[in-house]
């Protein structure tokens, strides 16, 4: 939703069956992320879930505003960070360090899989205008 109004709440293509199961069409958050899934942005889970009432972590954050950039290589593949960066996460992180949209916590850790509260999520959208 934050990335989506940022980008300026764009239309998606409309699709009358949602590509995720536990998002209906009429769910106040369809047209966000159907826009998000059709830009790549966001890819729901395996099971053909979106894990609408779940919280996002560090990582997956991370990982979505790096789609949204369009996945750009990060110059290093050495992390910065005393913990292990979960690797379906590793590459958009290492780019977030590198664009300074987060330099991780105070104790030289990230935490990909800490729960990204709202302030966070809006700290990074900061980060990257």
């Amino acid at each position: 939703m934050f990335l989506w109004r940022m980008a300026g709440k764009p239309n998606p293509t409309y699709k009358a069956k949602s590509p995720f199961k536990d998002v209906p069409t009429n769910h106040a958050f369809y047209k966000a992320i159907l826009w998000g899934q059709q830009k790549g942005i966001t890819k729901g889970y395996s099971d053909g879930t979106f894990g609408i009432d779940q919280p996002c972590t560090r990582g997956q954050i991370v990982t979505f505003i790096w789609r949204y950039k369009g996945q750009p290589k990060p110059k290093t593949t050495k992390s910065p960070f005393k913990d292990t960066t979960t690797p379906a996460y590793k590459t958009a992180v290492l780019w977030a360090v590198e664009k300074k949209v987060t330099n991780g916590c105070s104790d030289g850790t990230f935490r990909d899989k800490a729960e990204c509260t709202r302030g966070m999520i809006v700290k990074f959208l900061y980060n990257i205008r």
